[in-house]
């Protein structure tokens, strides 16, 4: 299966970078500035179009998964359940509430690392594929981890294990 983010789940984003790039860059060509207020106003419409830019690229990434990997276009990023260390589901609040936010998953194998965020379609497939890949691989879940999984409807029984201690003899 090919999942990718819409754009109307990055809208926000696009319109946030824009409107912050709007802002910024405005009095930068509108007015005559001292050196300080230019700098700082040179730097903050960096930052907008970074985030224009990043929020463009995730635009334009494809994650592709099936039961052997995960891998991304056009990135190239590639990741083989079999070879799955680590699983890291975390979940960010926009409000004090905590009833808005998104999650971030986070899979390594070895150096390689591979994000991706609730946006994107699929994720919970892709969630689940990494519950599964954990179990096979005899993965340590933490409690945060397994709390996010089962807030998306996802069954952890029997995946969330205790570390286990290494000795040297």
């Amino acid at each position: 299966m090919t999942y990718s983010y819409p754009l109307k789940r990055l809208a926000g984003d696009y319109i946030r970078a824009a409107a912050g790039l709007l802002l910024t860059g405005m009095p930068l060509l509108l007015l005559s500035l001292s050196p300080l207020p230019f700098a700082i106003l040179l730097l903050l419409a960096a930052l907008f179009i970074g985030y224009g830019v990043h929020t463009a690229l995730c635009h334009r990434r494809r994650v592709n998964v099936n039961e052997d990997q995960i891998s991304t276009e056009p990135d190239g990023a590639c990741l083989y359940w079999r070879d799955l260390r680590e699983v890291k589901l975390e979940y960010y609040s926009t409000s004090k509430e905590s009833t808005t936010g998104w999650m971030q998953m986070t899979l390594r194998s070895g150096s390689k690392r591979l994000r991706i965020d609730s946006r994107l379609d699929g994720f919970q497939e892709i969630a689940r594929y990494a519950v599964t890949s954990a179990h096979a691989n005899d993965l340590f879940l933490s409690q945060t981890t397994a709390a996010n999984l089962a807030a998306l409807g996802i069954d952890v029984d029997g995946t969330t294990k205790a570390p286990t201690e290494h000795s040297d003899g």
